[in-house]
């Protein structure tokens, strides 16, 4: 069940599937409505939205959550609502970084990679976590990308959801934090600027 917590004094559970769903990542859009993203045991992303009073928010997917999959083993991560409205969800698919942008009624917007979700690695195992939108509709997806061992990484989208080849020649970067162990950039915020920081974990 994903559970929301309002104030300190209150809190929703909500049973999207009938089986045990995660709530990873929560975002507010303008209108105070709260999203949370994550997954269930079925290995589907979970996305739900709720009004800023706890009550399920029934104009998002009919009754207020939705599940997706893209592939057969699939973890949303990260969730952020763009100055357009449209909610960008980031994660991963069996072991490609994946996203997917949702319209503001839980409906999937095929303008954005023609599908509206997509999944593409650029190593043998890309995971991706959260996200963060700039002021120019571009977002970086903070990733571990790797063969051998996972390095922590950014990928950076265009508006509608490529690679961004303006950022290091492919659209991605990584590092090696730890000199050969498994490092993870799991969280990142976007500066007016265009600069950024991220958040990693290392062994």
């Amino acid at each position: 069940r994903l559970v929301f917590c309002f104030n300190s004094t209150g809190k929703k559970s909500i049973d999207v599937t009938g089986v045990p769903d995660f709530g990873v990542a929560i975002a507010q859009d303008t209108g105070k409505r709260l999203l949370s993203v994550g997954y269930n045991n079925n290995l589907d992303w979970v996305v739900v939205r709720v009004l800023s009073s706890g009550t399920t928010d029934t104009s998002f997917s009919t009754d207020g959550a939705l599940t997706l999959a893209i592939g057969t083993n699939d973890y949303a991560r990260g969730v952020v609502v763009r100055t357009d409205g449209n909610i960008l969800v980031s994660g991963y698919a069996n072991t490609d970084m994946a996203r997917a942008i949702f319209a503001s009624d839980g409906s999937l917007n095929t303008t954005f990679l023609t599908s509206g979700a997509r999944m593409s690695g650029v190593g043998s195992t890309d995971y991706g976590f959260a996200v963060a939108v700039e002021t120019n509709g571009n977002s970086r997806i903070a990733s571990s990308i790797g063969v051998a061992t996972l390095d922590a990484g950014l990928f950076r989208l265009d508006t509608m959801g490529n690679y961004d080849t303006s950022f290091h020649t492919d659209g991605r970067n990584t590092s090696d934090i730890s000199a050969g162990g498994h490092d993870y950039a799991v969280s990142i915020i976007a500066y007016a600027d265009s600069r950024y920081l991220a958040a990693a974990q290392r062994p």
